[in-house]
């Protein structure tokens, strides 16, 4: 799957220096390209989830790119680049970008205290929501906040799926049929889909 390097490349390379606009590559700062990547998550469509117990805004991260690539470039893609050399040549400086932002989706609100091992979540806070990446496919969820000792990172079990995801989808769904105070997150990502959890909701 390529589109979190494609990602990486179109927001933290092209329009990062003239030399670029005029076809020849021009290697960016490191803040260059956390700044480009944190323009374009911002311009990304905001999706809310709701659920009795828990609501989930995020940014709707595309899995296909292309046209985000565009934008980026300002439309003026220089003939004769490839674009495959440039991922290989700048990915390296990229990644960890890309990863940062994504770690920072969006945010996640409970209306109970709500458990998931050892993470509590409390219905007064607002919490951090991102994915944790490994390399361009989303294995986790991420939840953080300034009253949590560290980020929880919870893993994404794969779940059977016949469909891919363009953009990126979440939803709160109940783990079981027996019960709805258990909880998923779940997350569709191109042809990934997971579930995250399980949330206990208490009384």
């Amino acid at each position: 799957m390529r589109c979190l390097p494609a990602l990486a490349l179109s927001l933290g390379i092209f329009g990062a220096s003239t030399a670029f606009a005029q076809g020849m590559p021009q290697m960016p700062t490191p803040q260059e390209i956390d700044r480009r990547i944190q323009e374009e998550m911002d311009k990304l469509p905001v999706r809310k989830v709701e659920h009795e117990v828990m609501t989930i805004e995020y940014r709707e991260m595309p899995t296909d790119i292309t046209e985000l690539v565009k934008r980026a470039a300002g439309g003026q893609v220089p003939q004769g680049v490839n674009i495959d050399q440039l991922m290989k040549q700048y990915m390296p400086m990229a990644r960890p970008y890309v990863e940062k932002h994504a770690a920072k989706l969006g945010t996640v609100k409970v209306t109970k205290s709500v458990k998931c091992k050892s993470l509590t979540l409390k219905p007064d806070e607002i919490y951090d929501f991102g994915l944790v990446l490994d390399g361009t496919v989303p294995i986790g969820i991420l939840i953080g906040g300034p009253t949590l000792k560290a980020a929880a990172k919870i893993p994404l079990k794969g779940m059977k799926n016949d469909q891919t995801f363009d953009p990126m989808e979440v939803r709160v769904e109940a783990a079981s049929e027996k019960s709805d105070k258990k909880l998923n997150v779940v997350v569709g990502f191109a042809a990934v889909l997971g579930a995250a959890g399980t949330f206990d909701a208490k009384e």
